[in-house]
């Protein structure tokens, strides 16, 4: 029987990274990244450099990453896309994408399936979590819900992996 992989949420707009390391459905670390400068080699090779350092710490084996929404893909969406995927490939480790809208599906049946509700459910999921929503909630910006968001992706990538394994497919 295959063991569960160590994924890497990804979630990011372009100025936050918010990133997520689910083992076996346990949350291992989340963090969210500001990268303030415009788009340049230098700020992917900054990107790189903390993708790198979860990939050593933590022997991720698969990446999973949002799929942003038709109208956010400006250009900078594809530079930072693409230097995601470059240092993927570079290491060898396969990437995942999930749609945004299917996060919304880890609500809780109690909770509304929009942001808020989502943010619940996943401090509901991970109690640890409950500061982050408590702060998100008195920002007049969005800031942790990337880390939210990188959370739910790895872990709808994990009942992905779950559901391929249970119908070997490894």
């Amino acid at each position: 029987m295959e063991k569960n992989k160590n994924i890497l949420g990804i979630s990011y707009s372009t100025r936050l990274i918010g990133l997520a390391v689910l083992s076996s459905n346990h949350l291992v670390d989340y963090s969210v990244k500001l990268y303030k400068e415009k788009w340049s080699p230098a700020k992917c090779e900054k990107i790189k450099q903390t993708l790198q350092s979860c990939v050593e710490d933590y022997n991720i084996e698969e990446i999973v990453l949002s799929i942003p929404a038709q109208f956010s893909q400006i250009p900078a969406f594809g530079e930072i896309n693409e230097c995601i995927n470059s240092f993927a490939k570079d290491k060898g480790i396969p990437i995942s994408y999930q749609n945004r809208k299917m996060i919304m599906t880890l609500c809780l049946d109690k909770e509304k399936k929009n942001k808020q509700g989502f943010m619940r459910s996943l401090v509901f999921f991970f109690p640890e979590l409950a500061r982050y929503y408590e702060k998100e909630r008195r920002n007049r910006k969005m800031y942790y819900v990337k880390v939210f968001e990188a959370i739910g992706f790895a872990l709808l990538q994990s009942q992905v992996n779950k559901t391929r394994r249970q119908q070997g497919k490894g």
